[in-house]
């Protein structure tokens, strides 16, 4: 299933102008993406800043739209059995393994976030704030993508993943189960902010092109 996509969702994030603009389309990645890997790696981590700063007040929406007070948030909205990816990297990991890791989680929330907001856009019909909220994370995630499937391009190779979302007829499992996956995308988010520090400062100068697209040898 697809989400109702379109002008509504061109029209809702003039904020995020500057980063869709630079973000990438993920078909045909290596004749699109014009850049360093370095510059794709400064805005990732600028995006994930971005994304990272909101998250709380977003799953306090969500939270509050299926009517969970503050005990029932911690009772039914813990991320053990979410499903959720684990995000396998630390600080000292290879620069391959944190894009890689950054790129399956993203991939998971793309699918996530997508049935999480047609299951809101049915049981909160009328909650325009969460549908707004939701589709803003959907244009977000897009973006991070593009960019992680640019970085990986031009160094490694971008993995090819398969995430799926499981989904329920029961209103109950579709409210708890998305209340886990975003606190656990939360949870997330702070890490992924910390382990792209550095990238930051990589937009700053521009390195040599040879690395990013190295001779063929063959």
């Amino acid at each position: 299933m697809q989400l109702v996509a379109g002008v509504v969702q061109l029209l809702i994030f003039q904020h995020l102008a500057l980063f869709l603009a630079r973000a990438h389309p993920l078909n045909d990645v290596a004749s699109k993406c014009n850049g360093s890997t370095t510059s794709f790696m400064s805005q990732i981590h600028s995006l994930v800043m971005d994304i990272h700063m909101k998250a709380k007040v977003r799953f306090n929406t969500y939270a509050h739209c299926q009517e969970f007070d503050s005990k029932a948030i911690v009772s039914l909205c813990h991320s053990g059995d979410s499903n959720f990816p684990t995000f396998n990297v630390i600080s000292t990991s290879s620069e391959e393994d944190k894009l890689s890791e950054l790129y399956k989680v993203f991939r998971y929330m793309n699918t996530a976030i997508g049935n999480i907001t047609l299951e809101q856009m049915e049981l909160n019909p009328k909650n325009k704030t969460l549908h707004k909220q939701l589709n803003e994370s959907k244009i977000e995630i897009a973006a991070v993508l593009s960019n992680l499937s640019c970085a990986l391009n031009k160094r490694y190779k971008v993995p090819n993943i398969d995430m799926y979302y499981k989904t329920s007829t029961s209103t109950w499992f579709k409210k708890t189960r998305g209340c886990k996956v975003l606190k656990s995308y939360k949870h997330f988010l702070a890490q992924a902010s910390n382990i792209t520090s550095d990238w930051d400062k990589k937009g700053d100068y521009t390195q040599d092109p040879s690395f990013d697209n190295p001779p063929d040898h063959r």
